[in-house]
């Protein structure tokens, strides 16, 4: 099932796999195998209904690759993808990015050509004239490079906080859903629920779909990811964040509960360190985290750290107690848990100790510096 290229990239075959897929039919009770023409890069799959009829058959890219665009696109696709339907591969989202994200990953990795998708935007009635209507569609068609009539327009009683909408895009194609079903449930999941790396990258696109960020006058207050209470989503969820050392809130793993929540300093700094910096997919986003970090109380002690660094290359207890002004058990308790976020690393000279930054260390203060970390109150 998983070949193995070069620069350790894996791969699946997806000719070794379609054979486990089942096309399921229009009432939910009818099961139907796929059938295949297989060429050197790519597969051709299709199925014969109950009445011996060929639906329309679909071309795939034959292998795809375990990579990085991979895993946070399936981390949206398990976010916003509907999961309940039977006839069509659909996805829904306001973010244009993100739409524009799947339809890439999709032609540029399955090389599923962009005629395949069609489009309906929804729009706020309250919010909408005829010519705000056919500015926004012009938006949407040239922002994903689409013909004019892939997207249809429907004016919703629906509330929308985006500008743009919200637009669901979608492939009348059963085996299409059935081969991306498969993929996310028995290949993308278990992988990471198992592999810690591989988690990090799907774990942006789960963000950057089901997650959500609060903040108290730009104060962060928590961050978390919402899900279906009545699927399996909780317990998925559950596992990755366990997995990066990231625990939630005891309160948000009550039965009835629909989201994961986390409201610890140190929790927002782990999140940081297992997604390489960027927790979320949209760049909005992650300012808008970075900025309510540095404007949590606990932030002052890491912008007193990064103030230290400016002038040296290694601090004692005593340098950082004294920038704290703090007693030298306090400074060296936060120093040891700055040890354990990986953003300073120790080193035993004799019977003192000397901390250093790590690479970590250096993009988190890094970033600081990029959202003007250094002009919040310190």
């Amino acid at each position: 099932m998983i070949r193995q290229p070069m620069q350790d990239t894996k791969e699946i075959d997806i000719s070794k796999v379609y054979k486990d897929v089942i096309i399921i039919g229009h009432t939910g009770k009818l099961r139907f195998s796929l059938k295949s023409k297989i060429q050197d890069s790519s597969i051709e799959l299709w199925y014969y209904n109950k009445c011996g009829q060929q639906p329309a058959a679909i071309k795939l890219a034959r292998f795809i690759p375990l990579n990085e665009s991979t895993l946070i696109a399936f981390g949206l696709i398990q976010a916003e993808c509907g999961k309940s339907e039977l006839k069509e591969f659909s996805f829904s989202n306001s973010n244009p990015e993100l739409i524009l994200l799947i339809i890439d990953y999709f032609e540029n990795t399955w090389r599923i050509p962009r005629n395949f998708w069609s489009c309906s935007l929804y729009l706020d009635k309250d919010k909408i004239d005829n010519d705000s209507k056919e500015l926004i569609k012009n938006f949407w068609v040239g922002h994903l490079s689409l013909n004019n009539d892939q997207i249809k327009v429907y004016i919703s009683t629906k509330k929308s906080k985006s500008v743009y909408g919200n637009i669901q895009i979608r492939i009348y194609s059963k085996v299409f859903l059935g081969v991306v079903l498969y993929f996310l449930n028995k290949i993308i999941r278990p992988l990471v629920e198992n592999d810690l790396e591989l988690s990090k990258y799907y774990l942006r696109g789960l963000l950057s779909g089901d997650g959500f960020v609060c903040t108290t006058d730009g104060k962060i207050s928590c961050f978390g990811v919402s899900f279906d209470p009545y699927s399996n989503e909780k317990n998925h969820y559950e596992i990755i964040f366990k997995n990066l050392g990231i625990l939630p809130n005891k309160s948000s793993l009550k039965e009835n509960s629909k989201q994961l929540a986390f409201t610890n300093w140190g929790k927002y700094c782990k999140l940081l360190q297992s997604t390489n910096l960027q927790p979320f997919i949209e760049k909005e986003k992650n300012i808008r985290f970075f900025r309510g970090l540095v404007k949590h109380p606990y932030a002052k002690r890491l912008l007193k750290l990064k103030e230290l660094f400016e002038t040296k290359t290694f601090i004692t207890v005593n340098d950082y107690q004294k920038v704290l002004y703090t007693s030298n058990r306090n400074a060296n308790r936060n120093l040891v848990k700055f040890v354990n976020l990986d953003i300073l690393e120790r080193i035993r000279k004799g019977r003192k100790d000397f901390y250093h930054l790590t690479e970590n260390g250096k993009n988190l203060f890094g970033i600081l510096d990029g959202i003007g970390g250094d002009k919040f109150e310190k």
